[in-house]
């Protein structure tokens, strides 16, 4: 059987070196592979699933364009109108987003506690609303803030979080947990993201979430610090 993690781009993903240690420990006769999939080309990628069965997981920028070619969805995956995880069966496919779980564990686990705390998420994808709405079940006070007002109006709109507009330096002013949901400081995406200055804005110890290693430096600030690996 053949599974996939699926986006674009999507070489930077290291879910199948822990994919296929997994399903070799527990005897899984399967293959769990990267592949690029362009947004015009996820219908046809989503007809071989059917056809062929197994099951995939999405990475940016398909977490929402997935939704419409799911038959049926996990309550809260609709809610927040995101997608990460795909099974097929039976040439039906059913989604499930698993995002924010998987996100407040590992922030838990490693001593990030959201009950009462100002969160301020940044970036409107498909991962912002499922993990905003979960931080507000903890008892989180979330704010969404973005480069395109529309998305983040949208992402507040699905998940109840309060919009906090473009300007990441007064959105994460007064916040004492910082979420970054986009490519900033991923590998490969330019210079685009490279003025961290924004940061500077947080309050002394306050938690970092996501990014990559331009995040990193602000450990040395009194900031807690956790890259997107911390959550693999």
């Amino acid at each position: 059987m053949k599974y996939y993690v699926i986006g674009n781009p999507i070489n930077h993903s290291l879910s199948p070196i822990l994919q296929n240690v997994l399903m070799k420990n527990h005897g899984i006769d399967a293959s769990y592979t990267r592949r690029l999939v362009k947004t015009e080309e996820l219908g046809a990628f989503f007809e071989e699933l059917r056809r062929e069965g197994g099951g995939c997981n999405i990475t940016l920028p398909h977490k929402s364009e997935a939704v419409k070619y799911m038959d049926e969805c996990e309550e809260d995956a609709v809610k927040a109108n995101s997608v990460n995880t795909v099974v097929a069966r039976e040439g039906r496919l059913y989604g499930a987003s698993t995002d924010a779980p998987g996100f407040v564990l590992s922030a838990e686990s490693n001593g990030i506690k959201f009950k009462d705390k100002r969160v301020t998420i940044y970036g409107s994808g498909g991962v912002s609303a499922p993990i905003a709405m979960m931080l507000a079940r903890e008892g989180a006070h979330v704010s969404i803030a973005g480069r395109t007002a529309e998305r983040v109006a949208r992402a507040c709109e699905l998940s109840g979080a309060e919009y906090a507009g473009s300007n990441l330096s007064a959105a994460v002013r007064g916040c004492d947990v910082f979420i970054n949901t986009t490519s900033l400081g991923m590998a490969g995406t330019g210079t685009q993201f490279a003025n961290f200055r924004f940061l500077r804005s947080l309050e002394q110890g306050a938690a970092q979430t996501g990014g990559g290693d331009g995040f990193q430096d602000y450990g040395r600030f009194g900031y807690a610090v956790l890259a997107g690996r911390s959550f693999v």
